[in-house]
């Protein structure tokens, strides 16, 4: 080798090292921002869980282009965490098995019993206790792998335990899920670190709190004391204050202080409105419509027996098509006898009948429109559009509920485009999709057409619609 070829490859050598070493850097680069970025959401979600959700797509494929398993499973876990507190098992159950198959391809112990802990409770409210338990047990062996030391393993064991106890309560026995809460509180006072004793006792002392509801009111109220006692300054899970609250709330139901029994209420509907958690609404709904009725305040009364009966719509609607993806990934599993299939046919027409008894003949105006079948590529067909008309004729409070259902990629890009709104300002924008005019929106809603051309103004402002730009128009584009 003559000494210009020696030049030329310790030329070429040294601008490919260069190279690889700009890229790496600019991937570490791009790592830093995703982790800081994750850092930011998970305080996000504290406050706000549907802000904090949008974040999610745009995290997951970042971290799938730079192949970062540990933040892609990160992401998957907080999917299926939102989709657990808006109730939404359906989509709970498919996300919970996406993450269960990622985790096991990185051999990810904690990631992979978070997992079975997800199916566990979708099994658990479609009245499933026994596969509930086996995925729970699947959880616990999984940890048992795991490292010891680990705290995040700590808690995972913990979060286990209160999955039982879950079960318990569904099982109408509070005393049994009592003593898994209580084991998980002993357990707790191991850990030598002050602040973070204190946050985790926190959340399990309101959690036994509201165990203990169905045992005894007073002992519920001193758990739930003891719990706001020592809650965290910083960074506090809001969840945890809506159980204190609603068990402050039930207390004070119980001794007949219903101005207190009311302002707590409220106060839990409050901070579920701000961080828009949807988990157990009616724990709060079904007292204010008791307390309301005791006070003969009729028009309150009927507004949480309203917003009761839309709520239980909902829920139903996502248990029923969890349970028909239960049965699906069951008959996948052909080690099964055919009884248990059985059983599962008979859940899912105990619920079917039970749905057609509550929404039929206790409240008739009530309805889910059948949007898969009547759905075409121009949107829902005139009959829906009808059936959406009507509801608001009745004003009944399905009716985003069933508008969601009709216009499923409007709701998304509405509240991506704009998470400020307001249920009642995103009710509106529904009936302006529905091309309803300023008299027919008047008519229905009870209210002056001046009132009506106000808020369409209001709502040009909020949403920056340039004059020039009709906002039916605007709205439709959506």
């Amino acid at each position: 080798m003559n000494l210009p070829q020696a030049i030329k490859i310790l030329f070429f050598s040294g601008c490919f090292l260069f190279l690889s070493t700009i890229v790496q850097g600019q991937k570490n680069n791009s790592a830093a921002e995703l982790n800081r970025r994750l850092d930011e959401n998970a305080k996000l979600y504290r406050d706000n869980i549907d802000k904090a959700f949008q974040q999610l797509p745009a995290l997951l494929k970042l971290s799938r282009v730079l192949k970062d398993g540990k933040a892609e499973m990160k992401i998957l876990d907080r999917k299926c965490r939102y989709f657990y507190s808006k109730n939404l098992t359906d989509s709970l159950i498919t996300q919970a098995e996406v993450l269960k198959k990622v985790s096991a391809n990185h051999q990810d112990y904690y990631f992979e019993s978070m997992a079975h802990v997800y199916l566990a409770e979708t099994y658990s409210i479609n009245n499933l206790p026994d596969r509930a338990i086996e995925n729970l047990n699947e959880a616990y062996g999984l940890l048992e792998k795991a490292d010891q030391k680990s705290e995040k393993v700590f808690f995972a064991k913990a979060n286990v335990l209160g999955s039982f106890a879950n079960i318990y309560l569904d099982e109408k026995q509070p005393k049994e899920a009592a003593k898994k809460i209580l084991q998980v509180i002993k357990n707790g006072e191991q850990i030598p670190d002050k602040q973070k004793r204190n946050a985790f006792q926190y959340l399990n002392y309101s959690n036994i709190a509201n165990i203990y509801l169905q045992i005894d009111i007073d002992s519920a109220k001193m758990f739930a004391d003891k719990s706001l006692a020592i809650r965290p300054v910083k960074d506090a899970d809001n969840r945890n204050l809506i159980t204190n609250y609603t068990v402050f709330g039930n207390y004070f139901e119980k001794k007949e202080d219903f101005k207190s029994a009311i302002y707590y209420f409220h106060q839990a509907l409050k901070i579920n409105k701000s961080n828009g958690t949807d988990l157990n609404l009616n724990e709060i709904y079904l007292p204010l419509q008791r307390i309301y009725s005791v006070l003969n305040q009729k028009d309150s009364a009927e507004l949480y027996r309203n917003k009761a009966e839309a709520y239980d719509l909902k829920v139903m609607n996502s248990k029923y098509n969890s349970l028909q993806k239960v049965l699906t990934k069951e008959k996948d599993q052909q080690s099964k006898s055919p009884m248990y299939f059985l059983y599962i046919i008979l859940g899912l027409g105990i619920l079917s009948a039970f749905g057609l008894y509550y929404f039929t003949k206790k409240r008739k105006s009530a309805q889910i429109i059948n949007v898969e079948t009547s759905y075409e590529k121009t949107g829902p067909s005139t009959e829906v559009l009808q059936q959406l008309i009507e509801l608001l004729d009745k004003n009944d409070p399905t009716f985003l509920i069933n508008f969601e259902l009709a216009f499923p990629e409007f709701t998304a890009n509405l509240s991506q485009r704009h998470p400020e709104l307001q249920p009642s300002e995103r009710e509106f924008c529904a009936m302006l999709k529905l091309k309803l005019s300023t008299k027919e929106i008047a008519k229905y809603t009870f209210i002056e057409t001046r009132t009506v051309q106000n808020k369409k103004y209001r709502l040009r402002k909020k949403l920056e619609i340039p004059q020039d730009v009709d906002i039916y128009y605007y709205i439709d584009q959506i």
